[in-house]
């Protein structure tokens, strides 16, 4: 996507998509920031006019843009969307390299029992949970199950490769159970943070309706043309500049989700790279989504997060990163400092020496 700003006399600037002048300014005063902008139609297939970032001149006396008009209530996003669309390496990349795997013989129908069987499923658990967290956490079911046949062929000898093709049907469930679990860890500490997070639980000292407040606000902040939800603080633009600036997938909902999801829950060890985080990050963002919709009757309705009902909000962020942020040169220098700082603050929080990744300059 490409995109052009001028700034005109009302102050506010605007960003040139397709032919038309979209307001893209930001107004944080209390609760959530509040972003003004153009981002394609969650329902649609094309995420051409995606906006990562919302700016504003600050200036005496200056008004605020108007806010977008409450949009009517839009359901999980259907899973017809584009197929995963892998994101493009930053300029600078972190890897480990992945431990060595152990070939296994294993022989006869599967038995629970079998210390073969058993070190065989094991070993193609890890695979699958190491394939989730670095390249897609919501694989389809179809992905799924050519994630589990490779990882269970890679688990065995060569000469032994027909029973993991033979034993695929009874494995598979026992293989996948990573898939199940990291996705659960995501959407359970989604539902602890998103309502202090997003301003929806009202103070004890407060009178106003909680019910009414949440119908009021949710709305703006997964409202197809903004997703106000995914913008960090307001923050200057740089130290020469009057210009306030929101970063996408910086608000401290979509960093805690992502931190306690995968790396307080255990799962950080199998970050093998830098890569990841674009995976986690959307993943975070699109549990964030699943839990904002939870609320959005005013009362929580319980709404399972799963790849057949949120995999096409994630896609659209993984778009989102790639047409947008790694084509935009500013954008992509702030978003490979927040994705190594993220990670450096994971592997503090699990514990994990953050020397065993190794930095190399790759080319996108």
């Amino acid at each position: 996507m490409r995109f052009q700003e001028e700034e005109f006399m009302d102050g506010v600037v605007y960003a040139s998509i397709h032919n038309l002048d979209v307001p893209i300014a930001a107004d944080r005063n209390r609760g959530p920031p509040r972003v003004v902008g153009s981002v394609s139609d969650l329902s649609g297939v094309s995420a051409s006019t995606s906006v990562p970032v919302s700016t504003s001149a600050s200036a005496a006396g200056s008004t605020s843009a108007p806010a977008p008009s409450v949009p009517a209530h839009i359901p999980a996003p259907a899973p017809s969307v584009p197929a995963h669309v892998p994101v493009p390496a930053p300029s600078v990349t972190m890897q480990i390299p992945a431990p060595e795997s152990v070939m296994y013989s294993p022989q006869g129908a599967y038995d629970v029992k079998n210390a073969v069987h058993k070190a065989v499923v094991k070993a193609a658990s890890e695979i699958v949970m190491r394939d989730a967290l670095n390249k897609c956490c919501l694989p389809t079911t179809s992905e799924k199950q050519a994630t589990a046949r490779q990882a269970l062929l890679d688990s065995c000898h060569v000469s032994t490769k027909d029973w993991a093709v033979q034993n695929l049907g009874a494995l598979y469930k026992t293989v996948t159970v990573p898939v199940t679990d990291l996705l659960s860890s995501f959407g359970s500490v989604a539902h602890g943070v998103v309502q202090r997070a997003y301003g929806l639980r009202m103070s004890v000292w407060s009178e106003e309706d909680e019910a009414a407040h949440k119908r009021m606000i949710i709305p703006d902040l997964v409202g197809e043309t903004t997703l106000t939800f995914i913008y960090g603080d307001t923050l200057s633009l740089n130290d020469n500049s009057s210009q306030t600036v929101q970063y996408a997938f910086e608000h401290v909902g979509i960093t805690d989700v992502a931190l306690d999801a995968v790396w307080t829950a255990g799962y950080g060890q199998y970050v093998d790279s830098l890569k990841a985080l674009a995976n986690i990050l959307a993943t975070s963002t699109a549990a964030i989504f699943c839990r904002l919709q939870e609320h959005r009757d005013g009362v929580r309705r319980s709404i399972n997060f799963s790849a057949a009902a949120f995999r096409g909000i994630y896609d659209k962020l993984l778009l989102l990163i790639k047409e947008t942020i790694m084509t935009t040169p500013h954008l992509l220098q702030r978003w490979e400092k927040y994705i190594v700082h993220l990670l450096k603050r994971g592997c503090k929080i699990a514990g994990i020496d953050y020397s065993r990744y190794t930095i190399s300059n790759l080319q996108s």
